[in-house]
């Protein structure tokens, strides 16, 4: 007797409803299999632990970010939506609560007379409020044109993006439009009188700027509004919904993509049966001045500047992981304090004229041989530049409290992307890049 005759006599002698024929849709087989493994099996199988199990690696197959999440998971997800900072959102819907403790504007100042410069860290509830307040204060200080650093910026809130984006471009324009086979394709467009539609805007963007960050890129881009300066992002550009099981559990599944206005899905490859993602083979034009645009899974950069890491050498490594730059900043402030905040009155003063770093590197250097660190020729070229600006960016913050930017503007002057920025900013090749 054939197997499969043996299995259909047992099937029908226990009374079995199983049908042999094919099932009539894909979902059929699907519950048809289900209930065989669940009631013909030769062995018991935990029903709970099996359809987790199964519902984790289909859903898994299909995208990065489509995914079986358990009931812990889902605590830890609602902390983070709900909580100081609401990272990786992308939702098209405010969340409610959180707090202002997590600041999206990380820090803001001049840069020079005309040039501001703010650093957003990620796209929260606040981040709006706090990035229309950055450049109050920064305009009233004589701020003509502004440098946005979104390195390193997760993403968030996709109201958030729509709402500075709002304040960056003027009329009514398209943001981000949003599709997906079940649902409705739907444009955002700019709706109010912005605080920074005029006067030159640079983006400071890496591979770590990511999902509503993107969004924000992709509008000041395609509308020719902003000149790009860094890497290319990271190219997340599609939209998840959450649904809850009884259990506690959820299913995170991608429901739409987001469309920049030129039409480009920035969503990088994968592997997966969805395939919605960048057809690098397509080209699109920015909507002002018609300049050709590629699409590549992300947003390039219009000036390709790479972050300098040529200092992170093994010695670095082992300073920063023992502590010995905060070790020697505290020991020199101990030392220094009244005669440093009375020949640097200001943190301004301190940031212009301060000039102790080779003292305090030799002391550094000094320490670190005394406890088995010690450093070659080589190593000590490549990233003593760097520590040098790390400890007076670390002594500043030591002895002006008050002022939260000092320690960026200092890092930031030796930043590749910063230099660049500020030149291109305050010359013609701005609008050379820009085909003004």
């Amino acid at each position: 007797m054939k197997p499969y005759f043996f299995l259909a006599a047992a099937v029908m002698a226990f009374g079995i409803p199983f049908k042999a024929e094919a099932q009539k849709s894909p979902e059929e087989k699907l519950n048809m299999t289900m209930y065989a493994i669940m009631n013909m099996y030769v062995d018991t199988v935990d029903k709970a632990s099996f359809v987790d199990d199964v519902i984790a690696r289909t859903v898994k197959t299909l995208d990065p970010f489509s995914a079986y999440l358990t009931p812990e998971e889902v605590r830890a997800n609602e902390a983070v939506l709900f909580g100081p900072v609401a990272m990786g959102a992308d939702s098209l819907s405010v969340q409610a609560g959180g707090s202002s403790r997590a600041r999206a504007v990380r820090s803001s100042y001049m840069v020079d007379d005309r040039t501001g410069y703010v650093c957003l860290t990620v796209f929260s509830g606040s981040a709006p409020e706090e990035f229309r307040s950055a450049v109050a204060g920064l305009r009233k200080a004589g701020m003509k044109n502004l440098i946005l650093d979104l390195q390193g910026n997760p993403g968030g809130f996709v109201e958030s993006a729509v709402e500075i984006a709002d304040e960056c471009l003027s009329g009514e324009k398209t943001v981000v439009t949003t599709s997906g086979a079940h649902v409705p394709a739907n444009s955002v467009m700019t709706r109010n009188e912005g605080c920074f539609e005029n006067g030159r805007l640079v983006l400071l963007v890496n591979g770590q700027t990511m999902s509503a960050a993107e969004i924000l890129c992709g509008a000041l881009r395609d509308w020719d509004r902003a000149v790009l300066v860094g890497s290319r992002t990271y190219g997340k550009g599609l939209i998840q919904e959450t649904l809850p099981f009884e259990d506690g559990s959820a299913l995170r599944i991608t429901v739409a993509r987001y469309l920049t206005p030129s039409g480009m899905i920035i969503q990088k490859p994968y592997e997966g049966y969805g395939r919605v993602y960048a057809d690098t083979a397509a080209t699109y034009r920015t909507l002002s001045n018609g300049r050709q645009m590629k699409a590549c899974g992300g947003i390039d950069a219009d000036v390709e500047v790479m972050q300098d890491t040529s200092f992170m050498t093994s010695w670095y490594y082992n300073l920063t992981f023992n502590g010995f730059q905060k070790t020697i900043v505290s020991s020199y402030i101990d030392r220094n304090r009244d005669a440093l905040l009375k020949e640097f009155r200001t943190s301004d003063s301190f940031f212009r004229k301060f000039h102790g770093e080779d003292g305090m590197l030799a002391e550094l250097v000094d320490a670190a041989d005394a406890a088995g660190l010690s450093v070659s020729e080589v190593e000590y070229d490549r990233t003593a530049p760097a520590l040098k600006t790390q400890l007076k960016a670390l002594l500043a913050r030591e002895l002006y409290p008050e002022d939260l930017n000092i320690y960026y503007r200092i890092l930031n002057t030796a930043s590749p992307l910063m230099i660049r920025a500020v030149e291109i900013i305050n010359s013609d090749g701005y609008d050379d890049i820009l085909g003004l």
